[in-house]
Order: C-alpha cells, then sequence, then structure tokens
C-alpha cells in the first residue's frame, strides 16, 4: 500500500526592534510543503528575509531558534511535532537547519554553537534566507489527517553585529515563529497509551524512606518500534524553590539512566498488539527534603520502522 505524506509549514512573523536609529525586520516569503513517502527524510525550504532601514555600511546577523510553543525543546535533536497539536499524543522528530539533513543550528547564544548566520551588503537594506526543515527517517508515522496533524511552532531569534554565537546583540522582539505541520494519510495503526499520564511518590514525603510508584505503558504496532524518553530535569525531581532530589526510572524491571538526556527504552524487532510494559520509578532514602512541590516531565518518543 502506497503511503502518501505530506508536511508543511509557514514562517509568518513581522517584528520591529529599533536600536541607535536602526530598525530591523524578519519577514516571510513563502508558505514551503513536501511529501513523505514513509521511509526516507525528505527535506524543503522556504525564503526569509531579514531587513534593516539604513543602507550604511554591511550588517552582520545571525539566527537561533529560541523557543517551541508545545513542549519548550527547541535545541538540537529535541526538535518534535506533535499529532492534533497535544504533546501526550503521536509525534515526528524534525530538523531545522541551513540546509537539507540533520545538522541543525542551534538554541543558546554561547561560543561555538552553530548559527545561521548571514550578512546585509553595504547599500543593500535586506537579504534573502533560506530554513530547511528536514523530517526524520521515522518510517511509517500513524496517520494525521489535516484535523489531526502534526504539528509545533518554534520561534526564531535575530542576533546582530556578528556572525558568531555568544558575540551579537540580541534585538528584543525581533523573533519570528517557524509553523511546521505535517499530514499523513497512514491507515496503519500506530497507538502508545498511558494507564496513567500522571503518577505521584505521595504528599507527605519524609527523611530516611525511599517511595515507588508505577504506570504502565500499552503499545499497538503493525511494524518494528522503539520508545525512547527524555527527562525535562535529567533524572531529577525539582522543587519550585530549587531544591531537588534523584529518582530512578524502570522499565519491566530494568533501570534506565535519566541523566544523559534521550534515553532508549524499547527496541523492538517485531510488531507488538497491545503489548504492555511497566514504568516503575523510585526514590534514594531521602535526607531532609525541604517542603514543596517537587516534579519532573518525561517525554515519552515513539520511532516506528
Amino acid at each position: 500500500m502506497e503511503k502518501k505524506w505530506k508536511l508543511a509549514f509557514a514562517l509568518s512573523f513581522f517584528f520591529i526592534f529599533s536600536c541607535f536609529g536602526v530598525t530591523y525586520t524578519i519577514s516571510p516569503s513563502k508558505t514551503a510543503t513536501l511529501t513523505y513517502a514513509g521511509t526516507s527524510a525528505v527535506s524543503t525550504s522556504a525564503t526569509f528575509t531579514v531587513g534593516r532601514n539604513t543602507t550604511t555600511g554591511s550588517m552582520p546577523f545571525y539566527i537561533l531558534v529560541s523557543g517551541a510553543s508545545l513542549d519548550g525543546n527547541y535545541l538540537p535533536g529535541t526538535r518534535r511535532v506533535y499529532q492534533g497539536g497535544v504533546t501526550s499524543g503521536n509525534s515526528i522528530q524534525v530538523y531545522i537547519g541551513t540546509a537539507a539533513g540533520t545538522t541543525e543550528f542551534g538554541g543558546n547564544d554561547i561560543g561555538g554553537t552553530t548559527v545561521f548566520s548571514g550578512s546585509i551588503a553595504s547599500g543593500n537594506t535586506s537579504t534573502n534566507m533560506k530554513i530547511y526543515v528536514t523530517t526524520a527517517a521515522a518510517g511509517k508515522v500513524p496517520k494525521g489527517s489535516p484535523a489531526t496533524a502534526y504539528t509545533n511552532t518554534f520561534s526564531i531569534q535575530l542576533y546582530t553585529g556578528s556572525l558568531l554565537a555568544g558575540s551579537g546583540t540580541i534585538q528584543t522582539g525581533v523573533v519570528g515563529n517557524l509553523l511546521v505541520s505535517v499530514s499523513s494519510s497512514t491507515t496503519n495503526t500506530f497507538t502508545m497509551t498511558l494507564g496513567a499520564s500522571s503518577v505521584t511518590f505521595g504528599a507527605a514525603l519524609m527523611s530516611g524512606y525511599s517511595y515507588n510508584t508505577s504506570t504502565t505503558m500499552k503499545i499497538t504496532a503493525p511494524a518494528s518500534f522503539s520508545v525512547s524518553v527524555n527527562s525535562a530535569n535529567l533524572g531529577d525531581l525539582v522543587c519550585t524553590d530549587g531544591d531537588s532530589f534523584a529518582y530512578h526510572l524502570f522499565i519491566d524491571g530494568t533501570e534506565k539512566s535519566l541523566t544523559g538526556g534521550l534515553v532508549q527504552l524499547i527496541k523492538n524487532g517485531a510488531s507488538a498488539s497491545g503489548t504492555t510494559y511497566t514504568l516503575g520509578f523510585t526514590t534514594d532514602i531521602l535526607d531532609f527534603p525541604l517542603g514543596g512541590n517537587y516534579s519532573d516531565t518525561l517525554t515519552l518518543m515513539f520511532t516506528t520502522q
């Protein structure tokens, strides 16, 4: 059966910031659409314009991805679009870069970060640049028609006066919105559901004790699949006042470390039909935790082959 996929995104922004009499703008130029065949990564580009209200001198600049509206995951390797715009549902990884492929420009304005750089030449008021969006080679992806397309909106920040991260001047307010939307006509059923999307160790934790809790994860997939997880706090429960303590994640009794970022929980070379896994959570023996609300957010990423 032929699977047809479509990915469309629009750069939609026009913001202005004035500094020492110079006004900067970022403006869109087109909406791009690409078709995903269901196996190999594909990409497309959209041209946008960086402008200023003067022609005096050359103006170097760079841009970084500065936010993601749905999940806050805007750094390279974590950018995803979610079915129906709901983070608890299915998702697809996307790459945002200066060229087609998996090499992305960054999100942190620190030295060494890869940026999307350019320059407005002396005598000109603007220059055009292309942003590329590439889908992961995700295999078969759960059906996502226009009403349930995979979406997310990424913010793009302008820095001027330099081509290198960490040395430019942030133009506060000159922020663009990159809307990514993926549609699919896949008819196979892929599901990942949780017995509980929120778990707790209790409301009255005391020092000298260890606590545990659990939930279940049920998966249906007509092809091989893998499941990975990312902890927002790298395996810590963090209080609103900054205090924290570590916890441990187990899948069917096997511990998976959350301290290194994205970690694979399951890699299954066969299909699954309602296969259930147990996700267990355990604390160390607590050492006088301060009172407050401690929390962490785990993002589960389901990939089919």
